[in-house]
């Protein structure tokens, strides 16, 4: 499962973490209890982005309660040093405020890939938005972001994505998050004797999450409550056979850093659980 050392930088660094494996930490995630077959390729394959949608929602919801560690140490922006180190010669980074917006901007071009994102937030204390984290009650947060390897004659997964986040309960011990979180995947995979190609599009809403101040702050991952609701839309090609299109449903919900699973699809229907609380190394 997911560790706190990835914590250190904020959501788009996840999602290279995650391109770079097919198979990572949703792969434990085993279904239980289903009444469709738990071998069915499209389940599969389903429950495989489902997975790593479930893992970067979390990682934004610790990216969101960041945001109020961020700020530079001498203004009241949000500091480009607390997403990693930034390399002149390949990277182009501003960070502003702007009407109430703490607004930082990312783009990374590296030898292999390009990356981009951009953060929105901003802070509320009693109702009224202030420029400085301290003493809020309330944050906004959007997150979006993109992925994009340079070599697409290759195995690849290209990601973009959006995530916009309500988190409230900032002055007491129990945060609540609720927003919305649209991601969209497109994997290709080239063998020796056949090239597919996958793509996988969520729209999900996000409500009643619930996170626990701990005595380091609100940085983890952990909810002790929440639902995420949506469709997924999927389609698969292979060669030059015809593309075949499939729309799903999903409820996640979540107690306790349990999460419990179910993914319809007409009217077959499955069904799973899986711990999903970050661990420490």
């Amino acid at each position: 499962m997911r560790s706190r050392k990835l914590l250190s930088v904020l959501g788009f660094i996840v999602l290279v973490g995650l391109t770079f494996s097919f198979v990572g930490c949703g792969s434990d995630k085993t279904p239980t209890g289903t009444t469709g077959s738990i071998t069915d390729p499209d389940f599969v394959a389903v429950q495989q982005d489902v997975n790593y949608f479930v893992d970067s929602t979390l990682e934004f919801f610790v990216s969101g309660f960041g945001n109020m560690y961020a700020l530079a140490d001498q203004a009241d922006t949000l500091d480009p040093v607390y997403y990693g180190p930034v390399y002149p010669d390949s990277d182009f980074v501003s960070a502003t405020y702007v009407n109430g917006w703490h607004v930082i901007y990312i783009s990374r071009n590296r030898s292999t890939h390009s990356t981009a994102m951009r953060d929105s937030v901003r802070f509320f204390s009693n109702g009224m938005v202030q420029q400085a984290a301290s003493n809020v009650d309330s944050l906004y947060y959007k997150h979006e972001w993109n992925f994009n390897f340079h070599d697409t004659t290759v195995t690849n997964t290209a990601f973009t994505g959006r995530t916009d986040l309500d988190i409230t309960g900032l002055s007491g011990s129990l945060a609540t998050i609720d927003g919305t979180h649209e991601m969209s995947l497109s994997h290709k995979f080239v063998s020796s004797d056949s090239t597919v190609w996958r793509t996988c599009d969520f729209n999900a809403d996000l409500s009643n999450f619930t996170v626990s101040k701990t005595p380091v702050g609100w940085a983890q991952g952990c909810p002790a409550s929440g639902t995420i609701s949506g469709t997924v839309q999927t389609t698969y090609k292979k060669d030059d056979a015809a593309e075949v299109s499939l729309t799903w449903t999903i409820t996640l919900t979540f107690n306790s850093g349990t999460m419990s699973a179910t993914i319809t699809r007409g009217t077959t229907t499955w069904s799973y659980t899986s711990n999903v609380c970050l661990t420490s190394n």
